[in-house]
Order: C-alpha cells, then sequence, then structure tokens
C-alpha cells in the first residue's frame, strides 16, 4: 500500500518466495522503483524464514508511474531491466488515493534459482610490463566490458586494482547476465569507432553493391539504415509497451531483414542491428586501460581500444599489459647493488609517513604521530632484490632531547635482522 503524509508518498511492496522450493532466507532480492524519466530508487530485501518480505519506498512528491521490478540481490540498477527479472506497472492513477493497495508478488522457483547462477565473480590476473619485459609496478588498472553495434562501440568499467612490486596485480568484479530487451542500445553511451568501420563499409558494399552505404554517425541512428531496408519497408516506430519474448518468432519477418552471410562481419561480432531482437550476454568482453603517476603526473601507458577487445572472458583469467610509455624506465643513475622498495615502518604505510619539510629535523612539531621519528626497534617491511623499484632512503639518529639528526656512521647499521617470505632459491617448495 501507499500513504500520503507532509508531502510524503511511502510505497510498500509486498514479496512472497513462500512457493520455492529449497527456499534459503539467506539470499536477497534486490528491488526497484523506476519512474518514467529513467529515474530509480533501488532497495535490497531479506526474506524472513516463510519466505516473505517487503520494499519500501519513500517519495517526497507523487511518483506518477513507476515500474516494479524485482531481481537478484547483486544486480546492477541497469541489470535489473533485462527480461529475466519480474516487473509489475503502477499506474499513475493509483495515486490519487492516500492507500494503494498491491497484491504481494510471487517470486518463482524458476525465478528464484536462476537469480543464483545469474551473477557470478570473475577474476581477472596479470602482469604489467615495459616493452623489455622490466615490471611497472605501482600503476593503476582499469577494466572495462565492451559492447560493439555496427561501427559504435560502448564500454563500461567494471573492475580496478593496483599493480604490485612485480608488475602483478588481482582483480575481481561481479557479473550478471540475462536477456536484454531491444531497446537496450538506447539505455548506453556510444561513440564512433573509426577502425570498425574501415572494416565494416567495404564488407557492406559487397552485399549491397547498388545502394549508398550510409557514412558513420558519432551516435547511432536507425534511420541510416531505411535505404537498405527498403525493400522490406520502412522502420517501425517503438511500441507501447514491451513485446512478450514468445511472440518475437511470429513477428521476426515483419520487422527485421537478414543480411547474407558474411564471415568478415560475423568475426567482428557485432551486436545484431536489427530493431527488435533480444540480446543475450552472459560474460564479459574486456578491454583495459593502465595508468601509472610519473613525476606527479598521472599517464596513461596502456590504452587498449574495442579492436582490443578479449570476447567471453572465463571466470578466471590471465593477462598481460604491455607498457608504451617511457614512465616505466629506470633512472640512469641507478646505484649499484640491490635495491629496496619500502612499504611500512613499525606498522605505518609509507605513504601515510611526510615528515615535517620546511622544518629542522626534531622530535616535536609533528601534525600526526605518522610522520615523527621513529626510535628503538624499528621493523622496515619491503621488497628486497633487483626486481625491486626502489625509493631510497638513508638513516639518521639523535641524541634524546637533541634536535639535530646526523647521518649513521658508516658501518654502524650491523644489527639488522632479516625474514624472507617466498619459494625457497632453487627448489619448487612453496612459501616459508
Amino acid at each position: 500500500m501507499a500513504s500520503k503524509g507532509k508531502e510524503q508518498y511511502t510505497l510498500t511492496v509486498p514479496l512472497d518466495a513462500s512457493g520455492v522450493e529449497d527456499f534459503q532466507p539467506e539470499q536477497g532480492v534486490r528491488v526497484a522503483a523506476i519512474s518514467r524519466d529513467g529515474s530509480a530508487l533501488v532497495r535490497q530485501v531479506k526474506f524472513d524464514k516463510s519466505g516473505r518480505g517487503q520494499a519500501s519506498f519513500t517519495f517526497r512528491e507523487k511518483p506518477g508511474h513507476l515500474k516494479i521490478v524485482v531481481g537478484p540481490a547483486e544486480a546492477s540498477t541497469e541489470d535489473l531491466q533485462g527480461m529475466q527479472t519480474i516487473s509489475q506497472e503502477l499506474s499513475a492513477r493509483l495515486w490519487r488515493d492516500d492507500v494503494v493497495n498491491l497484491p504481494a508478488i510471487a517470486i518463482s522457483s524458476y525465478y528464484w534459482h536462476w537469480w543464483r547462477r545469474w551473477c557470478r565473480t570473475f577474476t581477472v590476473r596479470g602482469r604489467v610490463v615495459c616493452p623489455d619485459g622490466r615490471p611497472v609496478p605501482g600503476a593503476t588498472v582499469r577494466a572495462f566490458d565492451v559492447d560493439r553495434w555496427w561501427w559504435w562501440c560502448s564500454k563500461q568499467q567494471v573492475g580496478t586494482a593496483v599493480t604490485d612490486a612485480h608488475g602483478i596485480f588481482e582483480m575481481k568484479f561481479r557479473w550478471c547476465c540475462g536477456w536484454w530487451p531491444w531497446y537496450w542500445w538506447r539505455l548506453r553511451h556510444w561513440h564512433l569507432e573509426p577502425e570498425l568501420a574501415e572494416q565494416i563499409v567495404p564488407e557492406l558494399q559487397k552485399v549491397f553493391p547498388r545502394e549508398q552505404i550510409p557514412q558513420p554517425t558519432p551516435q547511432p541512428d536507425f534511420a541510416q539504415f531505411a535505404s537498405l531496408l527498403a525493400d522490406e519497408g520502412t522502420l517501425a516506430d517503438r511500441p507501447v509497451g514491451p513485446i512478450e519474448p514468445a511472440r518475437l518468432d511470429n513477428i521476426r519477418d515483419a520487422l527485421v531483414t537478414k543480411l547474407p552471410l558474411n564471415p568478415a562481419l560475423a568475426q567482428l561480432r557485432l551486436w545484431p542491428w536489427f530493431p527488435w531482437y533480444p540480446w543475450w550476454d552472459c560474460t564479459p568482453d574486456l578491454i583495459f586501460q593502465v595508468t601509472q603517476v610519473c613525476g606527479g603526473t598521472t599517464k596513461v601507458i596502456v590504452d587498449e581500444g574495442c579492436g582490443d577487445t578479449r570476447f567471453n572472458v572465463p571466470t578466471e583469467s590471465t593477462v598481460t599489459l604491455v607498457a608504451h610509455d617511457a614512465c616505466c624506465i629506470e633512472p640512469d643513475n641507478t646505484p649499484d647493488g640491490n635495491c629496496v622498495v619500502l612499504s611500512m615502518v613499525c606498522s605505518t604505510v609509507m605513504n601515510q609517513i611526510h615528515g615535517n619539510p620546511g622544518a629542522p629535523a626534531g622530535p616535536a612539531g609533528y601534525t600526526t604521530f605518522n610522520h615523527r621519528p621513529f626510535g628503538g626497534n624499528v621493523l622496515i617491511s619491503g621488497q628486497f632484490g633487483n626486481l625491486a623499484q626502489a625509493d631510497y632512503y638513508k638513516f639518521q639518529s639523535a641524541p634524546a632531547g637533541s634536535p639535530a639528526f646526523t647521518d649513521l656512521p658508516a658501518g654502524s647499521m650491523l644489527g639488522i635482522s632479516r625474514q624472507y617470505w617466498g619459494p625457497k632459491l632453487g627448489t619448487s617448495d612453496p612459501a616459508d
């Protein structure tokens, strides 16, 4: 029901999963109330042991027509608009009264168990290296899911990670799949991909040798293909309401034109361009971008485009990304000997230790404890060896109460104990 308070409307959506076989109350669902302008309020719902729960929505103004959508708990708002969710239309006329009685939305066993398999965790492991094979540490790796629609391309970020001292990263993200409605392409942001256009236009000219092939435009537009579909009639307007999937086989011939089989176009993995055809996407197609901070400036050192897409990646995958920027080149004045990159001092992460720039060294006058000098037994953690991309530090000391810090004399750093974590050298034994 919906109740009206002081400039406030509240909608309660009851849910009933009591008829689900092997019901487990730990599995929640996600409920969205979507208005005609595309804005949405989303709620997470947990069920009691009897399989019942509810979602509550509050509006400052009368919301008008709403679409209530129920789907898996991990799904995004965009995911919930896929076809394998449960939806119910709420007419604007029902808001004339203070109370609107909605029947409980029943969740069947089919939806309940499908939603458990719909969203999966994907793991991508890999390395970022220079062209000569040296690792790139501290780089930010971003993964994007890519969709192609003729000569247009759309991407959405799905995960991010930072490389370690060896240039290694691991990234995990959730991915939900399902049938997307034919108007799905209107929900995405697209850009023209010239490389795709260069490959598609010559193939279209082979299929339609006597037609004028439309010139690619920055944004998708069905009207561009009107001349190619002239023999089949004109393009149809968008239907008033969603088309049931079961009706598609009966009406498809009146709505679409099938192009002759073209192996070159098939290899490009283009999303079907005929209008009213639902689209199934159950695995991500990935490209990567890598950035690194060099001299205080963030530089893009790997920038893959739609032509570099890895299609249908498995739930576990490995990649090697080769940087193209000089930022990953080591300075020429690297000192001789093994290097060390410090990551922690006395349980304090290095990037939280900034000292007191511009002031003389001393035991007082620091803004936080992280910036004060360390004393006593100092535990240092870091990456040792010639694979480390090193920052260089020196040790200083001062008598108690003295503001003057001086370098430790040569040969004084003898009481250093070291511990190693990693495989034993020359063996395949696991890490100590």
